[in-house]
């Protein structure tokens, strides 16, 4: 009982014999791309109380649940600055810092570690004791889409058989996303679903669209990405259409089809066309297609198809560009109706029918 006491009291001592005036967060949160560049561990100014006198001091590393430990740098409490320990001497990862700073470069997915700030010191009696300080860095990995829905499908409307379709949407982060779905220009407290899949039963024209996918887990930014419902017409009415979008430089790359740019952008596009005529149902739009790119400022060649019942189809997209905006595009004020093909056609384009 006598030496149960003692221990106890020699555990409470050795709590408090080093004091730090600053110590970091526990857990110390790293988002990667937000501020995972450089990281600080600092417990700033660690002095003794009277009676113990610190020896050295020491920095080390391990797995969270992990009993085994690696030492990254160390130093005596008479010296200046640390010494790296091998395979840390490079400094690429880590540097150890005079009053006690460990910075931490270029933090990854894989470098959740619990950091230690070990103190070495001896009391009056001549007793030899550690005391350590901890920190965990929890690295956070903003949502990224993994599956993004079908850039752009046309479904079939058929009386004899019922028609559905299902869009996907997936996404990896830490902590596991959640996803999300709108559509373009309707208000999410219409149409707001969740899941990686969202199914389209029964397929009606209204459901044509851009829907958006949205990723999210609380840290960086969230992701999204957009997939484009047409609606195949046989008795449609076609509307081939010149946008001009300002602020943006023309490339290469926009007059690939099959290019990560132009999928972007026509995305964007098609979404913003879409979000105009979600308050004009009656005007019947079936389809929109981007033809193509061409150079200048970017000049968006854009096919529209409307049912024929629907009069003066392009007027909600005319009045949309009176203000000089398209979604969140900066666009030329005016419509430019009557776009021949080019002459150097735009390579053609497939679709996806169920």
């Amino acid at each position: 009982m006598l030496a149960t006491f003692w221990l106890f009291g020699a555990l409470q001592q050795s709590e408090s014999a080093i004091v730090c005036q600053d110590k970091p967060d526990d857990p110390k949160i790293v988002v990667l791309g937000v501020n995972s560049n450089a990281v600080s561990l600092n417990w700033k100014t660690c002095g003794a109380n009277a009676g113990e006198t610190i020896t050295d001091f020491a920095f080390f590393r391990q797995r969270p649940g992990s009993l085994a430990r690696e030492q990254i740098a160390s130093r005596l409490a008479s010296e200046g600055g640390f010494t790296m320990i091998a395979p840390f001497q490079d400094k690429k990862k880590y540097d150890a810092r005079a009053n006690q700073e460990l910075k931490i470069f270029n933090v990854q997915g894989n470098d959740k570690y619990v950091y230690t700030l070990a103190i070495n010191y001896t009391t009056n009696g001549g007793a030899f004791l550690e005391e350590t300080f901890r920190a965990t860095v929890d690295v956070k990995v903003p949502p990224k889409i993994t599956v993004a829905p079908t850039r752009e499908v046309q479904l079939s409307l058929s009386s004899r058989s019922v028609q559905n379709h299902t869009l996907i949407c997936n996404a990896s982060g830490d902590p596991h996303p959640n996803i999300t779905w709108t559509k373009a220009g309707v208000p999410a407290s219409q149409f707001n679903a969740s899941g990686y899949l969202l199914r389209l039963v029964v397929v009606q024209r209204e459901d044509a669209g851009s829907y958006i996918c949205t990723a999210s887990n609380g840290f960086g930014d969230n992701a999204t990405a957009i997939g484009i419902v047409n609606i195949k017409c046989s008795d449609c009415k076609t509307e081939r259409v010149g946008i001009t979008i300002q602020g943006i430089d023309y490339h290469r790359a926009f007059g690939n089809q099959a290019s990560v740019e132009f999928k972007a952008l026509e995305s964007n596009l098609l979404s913003a066309i879409w979000s105009t005529y979600a308050d004009n149902p009656e005007k019947q739009l079936h389809r929109v297609d981007v033809a193509e790119f061409r150079s200048g400022s970017v000049y968006a060649v854009v096919e529209l198809e409307f049912g024929s019942t629907g009069s003066d189809p392009l007027k909600p997209l005319t009045d949309e560009l009176n203000d000089g905006k398209l979604g969140s595009f900066t666009v030329d004020r005016h419509l430019n109706p009557t776009i021949e093909p080019n002459t150097l056609s735009a390579p053609s384009r497939t679709t996806e029918c169920d």
